[in-house]
């Protein structure tokens, strides 16, 4: 049986009530203590578990949660809201919670779609004319080359004829050699010009592939999916107005959040004096009242390094404190109210005796002890109390009964 706050609350109606009555009875009756011969009424010392623990109400919520903004986009322009799912309802992950106005995007990628297909279609004309003007001047090199060749055969048959008529047919393949190396230049400036022509091309059929991929990448991220399963909160943003269908954003202002369900936490908040005894690590016992009474185990995760107002100009200061659970459910979502206590101190089998069986001597704590029909003190040392109860330690042994009010005697 272990003793604490809740404990000893749950034990007031029974216990006090029924020492308050056996009191009364006393009093009315004029049999006191000392009085009549009627012993004080006493408590058997057992040993038994003890703890001290702090009760506190808070709200549960989840560990982490991501929050989901409206695309940056290369044009800063405000997004309107055409899809949103409804704040509270369960998502999976990958499933759209969010989609902005596409129209404005879409005639992006239309004029995107049309210059790369103009960029394109021109590539391709101007690589056909090079194909067609070199074609032509491949074959006008070689028919000059095949007439400078026929005019230097013919040369040779004219051996025996007229000097002036030997000056003609050189000088007719001198003409056609000089044909031949003009259109070979031609050809290998045509060359060097169609390279570099190449390279413009390239160049803007690569920009207007950027622009259809940037376009279609804007598209894309218009439409906003959950990162992991969990549900829909409305993120009012700084300027504090709750998203809908049909309003508008800016690029990067939140929208909403997808909590992370996965782990959830509650947080609390404790006045000054109970927080002292807190710190990370403590055993905890959560209970979500909304879904069930059993306790849900957990441990205090952080305690804030100081008190804070409960609201602006409020002198009362509390500190919060988050309980991380060990385990969630499928019921558990953010926003349930969460009764936990943390146990600051545990002990087992331990002398554990009522408060009102300990008095102050001279600045020590005394008991009275039961010997016969008298009640003898005992000094004795109070290891660790709560409200209610301590745990005693001393020349005291299990099965000691203890008076609950100063002997007269």
């Amino acid at each position: 049986m272990s003793h604490s706050k809740s404990c000893s609350a749950r034990r007031a109606p029974t216990s006090y009530a029924f020492l308050i009555l056996y009191c009364t009875f006393l009093v009315l009756s004029g049999c006191g203590p000392g009085q009549s011969g009627r012993p004080p009424l006493v408590h058997t010392l057992s040993k038994q578990p003890f703890h001290i623990s702090v009760d506190a109400d808070g709200v549960l919520e989840a560990k982490r949660a991501t929050t989901l903004t409206a695309p940056r986009l290369r044009h800063w322009r405000e997004l309107e809201i055409s899809y949103l799912a409804e704040e509270g309802s369960a998502v999976n992950k990958d499933e759209v919670v969010v989609r902005f106005d596409t129209q404005p995007f879409e005639n992006d990628f239309r004029i995107a779609y049309n210059e790369l297909a103009i960029a394109r279609a021109d590539a391709n004309k101007k690589q056909a004319e090079r194909k067609a003007q070199q074609f032509l001047l491949e074959a006008d090199r070689e028919s000059a080359r095949a007439a400078a060749a026929i005019s230097r055969l013919q040369m040779t048959k004219l051996e025996y004829v007229a000097p002036r008529l030997r000056e003609i047919k050189r000088l007719e393949v001198e003409r056609d050699e000089l044909r031949t190396k003009k259109i070979s230049k031609k050809l290998e400036s045509m060359a060097a010009i169609q390279k570099e022509e190449l390279v413009h091309t390239g160049i803007l059929i690569k920009q207007a592939e950027q622009k259809l991929n940037e376009a279609e990448e804007s598209i894309e991220k218009l439409s906003i999916r959950a990162p992991t399963a969990g549900i829909v909160i409305y993120d009012r943003g700084w300027r504090a107005d709750k998203p809908r269908e049909g309003g508008a954003k800016y690029p990067g202002e939140a929208v909403l959040r997808i909590p992370d369900l996965s782990v959830m936490q509650v947080t609390l908040q404790v006045d000054e004096i109970q927080s002292q005894g807190l710190k990370a690590g403590q055993h905890a016992d959560v209970v979500i009242s909304s879904l069930s009474t059993d306790p849900i185990s957990g441990k205090v995760a952080r305690v804030a390094p100081r008190a804070k107002p409960l609201k602006a100009g409020s002198t009362v200061k509390q500190v919060e404190v988050i309980v991380e659970l060990d385990s969630t459910s499928s019921g558990f979502t953010t926003g349930l109210s969460a009764r936990v206590r943390i146990f600051v101190e545990k002990r087992s089998e331990v002398l554990v005796a009522p408060l009102d069986c300990v008095f102050q001597e001279d600045s020590l704590h005394v008991v009275y002890m039961r010997m016969g029909k008298r009640f003898v003190p005992r000094r004795v040392n109070l290891a660790a109390r709560n409200s209610d109860f301590a745990v005693i330690e001393g020349d005291l042994a299990a099965g000691a009964e203890l008076a609950l009010r100063r002997p007269r005697e």
